[in-house]
């Protein structure tokens, strides 16, 4: 672990901040646009030119998704093949354009199980602490109304819950990354043993085999 540590700080600590400021840059591309689609005279009355406006904003933030999403992908590719930030980004884009089904079924799932993972544990953590403040006489003693305390517990429990399934998701990321990299390294390499666990081989090749029909 020191050694990943030593080699994160004297590496690769370029490729996050690279990664990062791409992001920002972006934010304040879409702040400034939003500045002046705000401020722009006239579009309220101008049909056209709101749904101009409008466009261009989905596409902005469609691209900023894009842009989260390889590089997130270009981490992982960094951890594993020390790879930088443009490289790491062209080896993610060139994984999900060779199984883009693969990668987005599981990555799609993995934000599913966020969003409702991150809603279990508000919810949860919500109602414990309700219960608490609610029956143990010391807050109900010193409290007139536990609405306020109930609040700000959602609150917290969710932004801790979406920090921890936020590593869920990454998680789930980086399994899929590297099973689609060990499936083109056996590709290239016949007879080359597969460290895939055998339900995830059996549930990815399960999912190749349906038959879809737009």
């Amino acid at each position: 672990m020191i050694h990943s540590v030593k080699t994160f700080f004297g590496y690769h600590i370029g490729t996050v901040a690279f990664g990062s400021f791409l992001i920002a840059l972006i934010n304040m591309i879409r702040v400034i646009f939003e500045y002046f689609a705000r401020h722009a005279k006239g579009l309220d009355q101008n049909k056209a030119g709101r749904c101009v406006i409008d466009c261009l904003r989905c596409c902005l933030y469609c691209f900023e998704a894009c842009v989260r999403f390889v590089s997130k992908s270009a981490y992982i590719q960094t951890v594993m093949t020390s790879a930088n930030f443009c490289g790491g980004a062209g080896d993610a884009i060139h994984l999900m354009t060779g199984s883009p089904l693969k990668i987005g079924m599981v990555h799609g799932l993995s934000t599913l199980f966020e969003y409702l993972g991150t809603l279990a544990i508000a919810l949860s953590s919500t109602c414990i602490c309700y219960l608490v403040i609610t029956t143990d006489s010391t807050y109900t003693d010193v409290l007139s109304s536990p609405v306020a305390p109930t609040v700000c517990f959602f609150l917290l429990s969710l932004s801790v819950g979406d920090y921890f399934m936020s590593l869920y998701g990454t998680s789930a990321d980086v399994v899929v990354v590297l099973y689609v990299m060990e499936s083109e390294t056996a590709q290239n390499q016949p007879g080359k043993d597969l460290y895939t666990p055998k339900e995830l081989r059996e549930f990815i090749h399960a999912y190749d085999k349906v038959d879809y029909h737009i």
